[in-house]
């Protein structure tokens, strides 16, 4: 097991908020939802969650949303990785 991983994370757990949020929007109009957890590194990687409310229901709208965070997301996972091979360097 990886040292940096929690102990015994319970993953689950977001997925099941998730729910409790979708059934608490019932009323809404769907647009769409996420939960993405990635693999930890550094320990402050955050998980990625999007529940979308969207009137128009548009698929494309929702998932450029998601591929917008996932990008920020790899961006500052790439930003630190570089940041620890600098300060290696010295």
């Amino acid at each position: 097991m990886d040292e940096n991983q929690p102990q015994n994370p319970d993953y689950s757990t977001r997925f099941r908020e998730m729910a409790v949020r979708i059934e608490h929007n019932h009323d809404s109009r769907f647009g769409g939802a996420a939960v993405i957890i990635p693999p930890s590194v550094t320990g402050n990687e955050k998980p990625i969650e999007l529940l979308m409310l969207d009137a128009q229901g548009d698929p494309a709208q929702f998932l450029a949303t998601l591929i917008t965070r996932l990008q920020l997301l790899a961006k500052d996972l790439d930003d630190t990785r570089r940041m620890g091979q600098a300060g290696f360097l010295r």
